[in-house]
């Protein structure tokens, strides 16, 4: 009996730190450098798969002031989450810098038209396979839409884009990036999609942990996301958010 009470107080106390982790992020600092010279620095702030959480107000205070725009790396949201909740946490990132996004897997569980009418509502600038160049600075964005739900059209995403001004590729699932670096520069390739596998033991996990790599001629970002999916549970692969650093 006393080793069953041993083995349930441990299995309570497993489950209340992985609630916790669930709940709590860190923000990863990242300086990358640019190809092609730029006036002066810029910081954006990239987070992905938020899905059920609220965002932390404690967190935006840590990043006010200090970044340049936001990028949301898809999964902003999903079938089960209220789009109440949705509307806040857009509220939340909008009113610290220019705010774009990209599409996930669940975003559209919501409703596309739903969605995008709070998007809009809220002048959050939609990457859905178009490039744009952010107003003030040397930098064009280039979001894909969907990959899962093939609406992804790499052509389509480059087709307006300049080549003597840097390039930032956003997908929300990172395989389609090595497709992408076959035709294409960006020197910076930021995704999300794998929660680092959300539940670790280890080195094992269903998706590997995320990244940040500098790969051959780029960088590449893969985070662990900032909320989660189905359990609202994490192990090993800590929620996360990014502060990118551009320099010439």
């Amino acid at each position: 009996m006393q080793i069953v009470g041993i083995l349930l107080f441990v299995c309570i106390a497993l489950v209340a730190l992985m609630f916790f982790l669930a709940h709590f992020a860190v923000i990863r600092h990242h300086k990358v450098a640019s190809p092609i010279p730029i006036e002066e620095d810029i910081k954006l702030f990239f987070i992905s798969d938020i899905h059920h959480r609220k965002i932390s107000k404690q967190l935006l205070k840590k990043i006010k002031d200090s970044v340049d725009f936001i990028i949301i790396g898809g999964d902003l949201t999903e079938e089960s989450v209220p789009i109440k909740k949705t509307e806040e946490n857009i509220r939340l990132l909008t009113g610290i810098a220019p705010t774009y996004f990209v599409y996930g897997n669940n975003d559209r569980e919501v409703g596309e038209h739903k969605l995008e009418s709070i998007l809009m509502k809220y002048h959050v600038e939609i990457l859905s396979n178009r490039c744009v160049k952010i107003d003030g600075h040397s930098l064009q964005l280039v979001g894909i839409d969907d990959t899962t739900a093939g609406l992804s059209n790499i052509t389509q995403a480059f087709e307006n884009c300049h080549s003597d001004i840097p390039i930032v590729f956003i997908s929300h699932t990172p395989a389609i990036i090595r497709k992408v670096m076959e035709n294409y520069h960006p020197f910076l390739c930021l995704s999300g999609h794998t929660h680092g596998g959300q539940i670790r033991l280890g080195k094992w996990g269903l998706q590997d942990l995320g990244s940040f790599e500098r790969k051959d001629g780029y960088f590449q970002l893969i985070s662990n996301g900032y909320g989660t999916t189905f359990l609202p549970f994490r192990f090993g692969a800590i929620a996360e958010c990014h502060i990118m650093t551009i320099t010439s």
